[in-house]
């Protein structure tokens, strides 16, 4: 939905007839302009995208990501993309964390632990918008790694064939009959393993609704549900990490 900036100037058409049969008439130009909107989205509830993310009653605005440091889980903070337009990405998962893991035999699976300075202790969303003409429809949301994870010392090892597990989100959109309940009419979401392979698709919109996936849609994890998935044998005593590129992509009608 595009939106709209209207600058109208319309005046009656003037015409004035006297006895003399002499006209005199005149018209005016109307002009209309139209702008796409670059403002940036608040963040939203991701139970209910309709309605604004809160915090005891207090509503909470997007922090920047050079803000990451100032995060406390007794006064956190949620971090916004900085994305503007009217298809973007507002807010990705910001922490994927899993402590102090002991290898085992065989392929082992470790869990996230979720962290409050981040709203983050229980669920994990991603919000994005579609505000783009009624007749650009569809889109779909990836993730891959940007690379192998990789030892944060000076050696860099590297792990092959690690896969972050996501089960099956739960996608929720503004402009449904009740935001609150899961749109499964207009989005599919996939439980996925992401790697560094390829991009891999996990929400999508589907069917032909004129309006699905517009607005604002969230899609919602539990933390606990979340995992990563390393073949033993291969991880070394050192410290990991990893980065997740996401990625919004249009996906013309089909």
């Amino acid at each position: 939905m595009k939106k709209v900036f209207l600058g109208l100037l319309v005046l009656p058409l003037i015409q004035a007839t006297v006895v003399s049969a002499n006209t005199d008439e005149t018209t005016n130009e109307v002009n209309v302009s139209f702008a796409i909107d670059r403002t940036p989205t608040k963040p939203v509830n991701p139970e209910n995208p309709s309605q604004p993310f809160e915090d005891n009653g207090k509503k909470v605005e997007f922090s920047p990501e050079s803000d990451r440091g100032k995060a406390d889980k007794d006064k956190p903070i949620l971090i916004g993309t900085g994305n503007k337009g009217p298809f973007a990405l507002d807010h990705v998962i910001t922490e994927f964390d899993f402590g102090d893991v002991t290898e085992k035999d065989g392929i082992d699976t470790y869990t996230v632990i979720g962290n409050p300075a981040f709203y983050e202790q229980e669920k994990m969303f991603v919000q994005l918008t579609d505000n783009r003409s009624s007749r650009d429809t569809g889109w779909k949301l990836q993730a891959q790694f940007i690379d192998k994870l990789v030892s944060t010392d000076e050696e860099k090892h590297q792990l092959v064939g690690v896969k972050l597990l996501l089960p099956k989100g739960i996608a929720r959109n503004s402009l449904t009959d009740n935001p609150a309940q899961e749109d499964t009419k207009n989005i599919a979401t996939f439980a996925q393993g992401i790697n560094d392979e390829a991009p891999t698709t996990i929400a999508e919109t589907i069917a032909s609704d004129r309006l699905r996936g517009k607005g604002v849609s969230t899609i919602t994890w539990a933390t606990k549900d979340i995992s990563l998935q390393v073949p033993a044998q291969l991880a070394k005593e050192k410290n990991y990490s990893f980065a997740i590129r996401w990625t919004l992509v249009t996906q013309p009608d089909k």
